[in-house]
């Protein structure tokens, strides 16, 4: 029985640890993709590169929300805004604000990026009964 304790202890030290880690490198690696990005050389593998590990950032971050680890945010404030499920930043309004950011840069980002494969599912809905 200690031993179980002790091994979901270091567990879950290291998966702090793993966290704080993702959060110092991420910006690290980014500013190396985005300087690799200017080269004209290896400006195509580096553009690559920087919208994998942004994908992967950002699906890390709805997995931090206790969401499903393979739907991003913009999938997630999507079927907030024109579906009616949960709001992602506890507020309606914020989603919103944080939608029509996304869609200055580029229009209609939050509608396309709905991925009915992974989440909740199109038809879902908050039961009357449910404690909040």
């Amino acid at each position: 029985m200690l031993s179980k304790i002790f091994a979901a202890t270091v567990l879950a030290l290291l998966v702090m640890l793993s966290m704080q880690l993702l959060l110092l490198l991420f910006p690290i690696m980014g500013s190396a993709l985005i300087v690799l990005a200017i080269i004209p050389l290896t400006r195509h593998w580096a553009r690559k590169k920087c919208y994998h590990l942004w994908i992967a950032f950002d699906k890390f971050a709805n997995a931090m929300r206790f969401h499903d680890h393979r739907e991003t945010i913009s999938s997630c404030l999507g079927k907030a805004i024109y579906h009616g499920h949960p709001p992602v930043f506890n507020w309606l309004i914020i989603d919103k604000a944080v939608s029509w950011l996304l869609n200055k840069v580029d229009p209609d980002h939050c509608k396309k990026s709905i991925d009915w494969t992974v989440g909740r599912k199109q038809g879902w809905r908050m039961s009357p009964y449910a404690i909040l």
